[in-house]
């Protein structure tokens, strides 16, 4: 870790996405940065195997931005955000991701938020969509996540302290680290790899929130989310929920009540009244409602294995 000398440290990590990170940097030269603003970006390789590391090279020789490199080994965006926390060089990081692109005033209003609000915990801002094709209509309806991008947020045009149960999006939030705190994330969530199981942010912010910190919205932070189309489809959708069930359990542990197999009993009956509405909706041809009982039904069905999982871990131990 180095001196904390800066005024924030841009924590972007990354995981073989060479063509939009570049994207992403490009968006980082476009920013309007406040007159003496010390900041730096800081790359996180995550085991890229697509060139990653070579292009970032060729940005550091360019000297168009304060870029450093660094490289960790531990698959695991939760891994690469801690790498983060311990080479930043001051006490904000601001993480954003690999596949975004910058509004010209994100650090400004950053900047300026973290000025009204220094002893926060975190502070995030507004991720919007962007759609290389057009999702589905029905799919939409259907899984609103898919409407909004997965990660897609606006809450509000007024800046404000976010009560319990409103959270940021990992796309676009800074953390304030506090070593006495000693709060890290969570290396159970978080993308590993190609799978998507989330939660990562949503574990370190319940920390924080535990601390007695609050978080900040802070409307004049906006990024722009890119959507892989090939998150556009059910397969990609029953993964998505099923790990959304499996971080649900992650998070706040094994719901109460009688278990089976380590898993609360009345899991299964919702489980089953899911599908079973499934089952009558396509019958009936309610293609919407079918979709909806679907996504309920893989949600119920991770956090059911989430549970025998970490009901097997406890046996062993």
């Amino acid at each position: 870790m180095g001196t904390m000398s800066l005024d924030v440290t841009v924590a972007i990590c990354t995981w073989n996405r060479k063509a939009l990170l570049e994207s992403t940097l490009e968006s980082l030269c476009q920013l309007s940065v406040p007159m003496g603003a010390n900041w730096e970006v800081l790359i996180v390789d995550n085991g890229s195997s697509d060139g990653t590391g070579e292009l970032v090279a060729r940005w550091i020789e360019k000297q168009v931005l304060p870029l450093r490199y660094v490289w960790e080994t531990t698959l695991g965006l939760s891994n690469a955000r801690n790498r983060a926390i311990r080479e930043r060089r001051s006490d904000w990081i601001l993480f954003t991701d690999d596949d975004v692109i910058l509004d010209k005033d994100w650090l400004r209003g950053f900047l300026e938020s973290r000025g009204r609000h220094p002893a926060a915990g975190a502070i995030g801002g507004r991720v919007d969509p962007w759609f290389v094709e057009q999702p589905d209509a029905i799919l939409s309806e259907a899984f609103p996540v898919l409407a909004r991008g997965f990660c897609g947020i606006d809450l509000g045009p007024e800046e404000r302290f976010l009560p319990n149960g409103t959270d940021l999006v990992g796309a676009n939030f800074s953390i304030r680290v506090d070593p006495a705190l000693n709060i890290l994330f969570n290396p159970l969530l978080g993308p590993v790899g190609k799978n998507p199981i989330g939660g990562d942010e949503l574990g370190y912010l319940m920390e924080l929130r535990k601390a007695g910190l609050n978080i900040v919205w802070c409307p004049a932070m906006r990024v722009k989310h890119y959507v892989d189309p090939k998150r556009m489809t059910l397969a990609y959708l029953q993964q998505f929920y099923t790990n959304v069930g499996r971080h649900e359990v992650t998070l706040h542990g094994i719901p109460p009540g009688t278990r089976l197999g380590g898993a609360p009993r009345w899991l299964y009956g919702v489980y089953a009244k899911h599908l079973v509405n499934g089952f009558v909706s396509t019958i009936g041809r309610k293609r919407i409602e079918a979709l909806k009982a679907r996504r309920q039904q893989w949600l119920i069905g991770g956090m059911i294995a989430e549970c025998r999982a970490m009901g097997r871990q406890q046996s062993a131990s």
